[in-house]
């Protein structure tokens, strides 16, 4: 069967670039370029899928609205199957710095708790979320109310969420997972259905005043790039391709901003406990960024910290049956989280 390919043009300019793969950890293949129109990175999709791909698209909507501190917009490679398009490789601007995740661990690691650069982060995550809610109406980087409709959808992800996560206790226990952890977590999961029933029902009926609009997804400090403008910290935004184990369509969808922020808290949890950090320093450096954010961050409304709480919830979960699946070896970090909401 014959191939068509459709290449959306950029700044990329394939001729004379000398490509050498990228080893970093990512689902997909990662090459690095350099040739005449500069240094780029080729992020060829391992796992393909019909629609319009969020990455690219993110990214050339963020650069349109004149906004800088995203990748380049390089070049997008599709190819259609059977009647639909699918993207197979997106090229962008090759971007280097330190990661607030390596600066964050770092510094906790030193016992140093940096309130200036945590607040700083959130003001460059607020302005990246006030662009993505400036797309013109009917578009789909338009901003909306937060209705009705979309706590619904949020509240049937939380629940799907958790369904697995229960699934996952009634399997067997990870030989790295203590025996008395895992009984204790079969009974505030799988026998004590009462407790996350009510705290479900509380978040269905939260009375939330917001918008909805495009976010990063995935948003966590490993996605953050440092950089030094002018003699003012900025921060390279990295990697809009969402959840990828979400379907295409679902990860394009309209959100609360609020669901970035809350992957950012979590972060912070994560970078606390792998430098030995104690939970007041983990404090200090979340709700610094909270503090930055909100000042830059589109409306939210007033009752955002109880939606940012029942997010941060959801995204313990996740992070549990992530690695109750793939490295039970840090399980114990987003439990220390879970019990924290008991």
């Amino acid at each position: 069967m014959r191939k068509h390919w459709h290449v959306e043009r950029g700044a990329f300019q394939a001729k004379g670039t000398r490509w050498k793969k990228h080893d970093a950890h990512s689902t997909n293949q990662l090459w690095h370029g350099i040739g005449p129109s500069g240094e780029w990175l080729l992020k060829w999709y391992r796992y393909p899928e019909a629609g319009v791909h969020p990455e690219p698209e993110v990214a050339y909507f963020l650069r349109s609205q004149g906004y800088e501190y995203v990748p380049e917009f390089g070049a997008r490679l599709d190819e259609q199957r059977e009647g639909s398009w699918v993207t197979r490789a997106f090229v962008q601007r090759w971007v280097t710095g330190t990661s607030a995740w390596d600066h964050t661990v770092k510094a906790l690691s030193a016992g140093v708790v940096d309130v200036e650069y945590a607040r700083d982060l959130g003001r460059c995550v607020g302005e990246l979320h006030a662009v993505l809610a400036t797309g013109a109406a009917g578009t789909p980087f338009s901003a909306v109310a937060w209705d009705a409709s979309a706590q619904q959808r949020w509240i049937a992800r939380l629940t799907g969420g958790i369904a697995q996560w229960i699934a996952a206790l009634e399997g067997e226990r990870p030989s790295s997972v203590p025996e008395e952890t895992w009984n204790q977590l079969r009974r505030d999961w799988v026998a004590g259905e009462n407790g996350w029933k009510a705290r479900v029902e509380r978040l269905a009926g939260l009375s939330f005043i917001g918008v909805q609009s495009r976010v990063h997804g995935d948003l966590h400090l490993g996605q953050a790039l440092e950089r030094q403008a002018d003699g003012e910290r900025h921060f390279y935004f990295v990697d809009f391709e969402g959840e990828p184990t979400r379907p295409l369509a679902e990860r394009r969808l309209s959100d609360t901003p609020l669901r970035d922020a809350a992957g950012m808290w979590r972060s912070f949890a994560y970078a606390a406990a792998l430098s030995g950090a104690s939970d007041e320093a983990q404090n200090v450096l979340q709700e610094a960024f909270l503090a930055g954010w909100v000042r830059a961050a589109p409306a939210i409304g007033s009752n955002w910290r109880s939606c940012l709480d029942g997010l941060a919830w959801e995204k313990t979960i996740y992070e549990a049956l992530y690695e109750l699946r793939h490295r039970p070896d840090w399980l114990w970090i987003p439990l220390r989280g879970l019990d924290a909401w008991r």
